[in-house]
């Protein structure tokens, strides 16, 4: 067991070495950026040209002129499958007939569309150039978008489930309804959510969620207008969140005591911005925050009876945003025969807020947000992202529940489709609150551990990932790849027990990945082996399996 000195000394190693990655990695994101391939709408936009008309092909999930897909189930999916309606499309456009062509908004369109998980795909071509004016033929493609939830993990002896159904473009509407059963190994839950982010065909986002759970429940409503695009001018909100649950502490993978939160989330605010300019976006904002958290004990028999502290944070606030406008459109980087506009800039925010008996809080103080993300590289050859957040609040000039991240991922292609990866994640925390503490386990990445192994307030993880992409389509509904991986991470501080994690765990493992071509999920499909070999008593030397969708490798 460690003495106090010697975790202050590791973290203090730690936290020098942060810095350190993070000087080095400044100095290889000054490298520039690969231009972009030509707009065919610049040259238009440079000779004043203005839209002429816009028309919309919408294409449904299987093209039957080709001989594979001109199947009897594929024309029966597509039969069934109500397509998009163009009014919904139509909505989303950041251009319109008869303004003057403007080649960044007509790439911008097409990655708005293709935010949506009930669309493919989308294409914008110039048709008819004829008189100063440019005829517009825009092509999206369907995704099926009544689609099974499923979710599986067995980490250390605790299963954990996710089953659900989903319809993610009602009637063609673009609306969402999901009705969803999981056991995430805290609790049991039923959950019920709607979803309408092109209200009446305007920006404006709807969402309302319900939760039972065998031991509380939640609500959650929001009603926003965001910053829908880079020029967007302003934007506002409401994101409301109730929630009464119970909570665990961990040690070494076992629950040690539990506790009941009862949470109100509150979040009002009104931002502006000048749009773009100069290829940057920078944004304002205001707005009033309600963090009020209330505690329980829990009484269970053999575990400790803990309480975090209970806060009530009101406050106004303030946020600044930076956004450089670099993109780049690629397919099997980050995901499997997908298009992906992948971010190739820098972006930044830093928000402050400050409270005390005259914002309603139960204590006087000032809470701040930081966060800086930068990719660097050519897609074809490397890349390297880096993002460093730091977050917390300042009470009686000490600061609480402070915490520094650093996150860095470095991909090398090897070919079209193999390519290696290297990830470190790293997290430094300062008189965490109780119930925020600093984990690593199987919920953190290290796969073949417990969800919550190790916990402190201080851990790194560093990932090894050699992906590979196959020829196989089966059914043509899931293009298929897989990858070999080494975890290796270890925490610093202790746990509420009083104990610590000492030990540098590592893990091997393989995965399946499937991504869907034809589905609304949007995610690859995550099927996971891993092994610990790190040995010791405390730790379950057997395989741990996972199932799960993540947004990409």
């Amino acid at each position: 067991m460690q003495t106090d000195q010697q975790t202050s000394v590791q973290q203090s190693r730690l936290a020098s070495a942060l810095v350190g990655l993070a000087l080095m990695l400044v100095m290889v994101s000054a490298s520039a950026a690969p231009a972009p391939p030509p707009n065919p709408f610049a040259e238009y936009e440079k000779a004043g040209m203005r839209f002429g008309e816009i028309r919309i092909q919408r294409d449904p999930i299987f093209d039957t002129s080709q001989p594979k897909e001109n199947k009897r189930l594929y024309r029966a999916a597509n039969r069934i499958h109500i397509l998009t309606r163009e009014s919904v499309l139509r909505g989303q456009l950041l251009i319109a007939s008869g303004e003057l062509v403007d080649a960044q908004a007509v790439e911008e369109t097409e990655r708005v569309l293709r935010r949506n998980n009930y669309i493919y795909d989308v294409t914008i071509t110039p048709t008819k150039v004829a008189e100063g004016v440019v005829d517009v033929l825009i092509v999206t493609r369907d995704n099926w978008t009544l689609f099974p939830q499923i979710g599986f993990s067995q980490q250390g002896g605790q299963t954990e489930y996710a089953l659900g159904l989903r319809e993610s473009n009602l009637f063609g509407t673009g609306a969402s309804l999901g009705f969803r059963i999981e056991d995430d190994g805290d609790r049991e839950s039923s959950l019920l959510q709607y979803n309408n982010r092109n209200v009446r065909g305007t920006w404006w986002r709807f969402e309302v969620g319900y939760r039972d759970s065998d031991d509380g429940d939640g609500q959650r409503l929001r009603i926003i207008r965001p910053f829908f695009s880079l020029d967007t001018k302003y934007s506002a909100g409401l994101d409301a969140t109730a929630v009464v649950q119970e909570e665990p502490l961990f040690s070494f993978g076992d629950e040690i005591a539990e506790y009941q939160r009862d949470q109100l989330s509150v979040n009002l605010w009104y931002g502006w911005s000048k749009g773009l300019q100069e290829g940057w976006t920078r944004r304002w904002q205001l707005g009033f925050r309600i963090d009020d958290n209330r505690f329980e004990e829990v009484v269970e028999p053999l575990r400790l009876l803990v309480r975090p502290d209970d806060r009530d944070l009101r406050y106004p606030y303030v946020r600044y945003e930076a956004i450089e406008n670099r993109f780049k459109t690629v397919t099997n980087v980050s995901r499997i025969a997908v298009t992906e506009d992948l971010f190739l800039g820098t972006r930044y925010s830093a928000a402050l807020g400050w409270f005390g008996a005259s914002t309603g809080a139960d204590r006087d103080g000032a809470v701040f947000d930081l966060d800086y993300l930068t990719t660097r590289g050519d897609p074809e050859r490397w890349l390297w992202r880096w993002r460093a957040m730091s977050c917390g609040r300042i009470e009686t000039g000490e600061l609480k529940n402070g915490r520094f991240t650093l996150e860095s991922e470095f991909v090398r292609r090897q070919s079209p489709t193999r390519q290696w990866a290297i990830k470190l994640e790293s997290t430094v925390a300062h008189e965490p609150d109780l119930d925020q503490p600093v984990l690593l386990g199987g919920l953190t990445g290290l796969r073949g551990y417990d969800r919550a192994f190790g916990n402190g307030d201080a851990r790194a993880l560093l990932t090894l990932e050699q992906r590979g992409i196959t020829d196989w389509y089966p059914f043509r509904l899931f293009r298929v790849g897989g990858a070999a991986f080494v975890d290796v991470g270890r925490v610093w501080g202790n746990d509420v027990a009083g104990l610590s994690t000492d030990k540098l765990l590592t893990n091997v493992g393989v995965g399946l990945r499937l991504m869907s071509t034809r589905a609304s999920s949007n995610r690859m499909l995550h099927i996971d082996f891993a092994w610990p070999t790190t040995r010791d008593v405390t730790i379950d030397s057997g395989l741990q399996v996972s199932i799960q969708g993540k947004r990409g490798f």
